[in-house]
């Protein structure tokens, strides 16, 4: 096995627990995650981009891009009120 690929998946692995262990709050952490969503998604945009056709890499990098905008906009437009609810809810925080 590739001991640079392990060393790799160990540090990944350091980096999450850290990040667990460092939070204080709800909101921290979904920030935590949310960054390390957006970095898996640039990782993959450009793994994905090293798969095709040097000519094909502008229109797979504007897939992904276009992808991360829409399903932001969707959760600002449904996700965020069903994971709140409304202000006058007694369920809502």
């Amino acid at each position: 096995m590739n001991h640079d690929f392990v060393r790799r998946k160990v540090a990944l692995f350091v980096l999450m627990v850290t990040v667990f262990l460092c939070v204080d709050s709800l909101e921290q952490m979904l920030v935590m995650c949310s960054l390390l969503i957006l970095l898996i998604l640039g990782g993959l945009s450009i793994m994905e981009a090293g798969a095709v056709h040097m000519k094909n890499t502008s229109s797979v990098i504007f897939k992904n891009i276009i992808i991360v905008v829409t399903s932001a906009l969707a959760f600002y437009a449904v996700g965020f009120g069903l994971a709140n609810g409304t202000p006058g809810n007694e369920y809502a925080r």
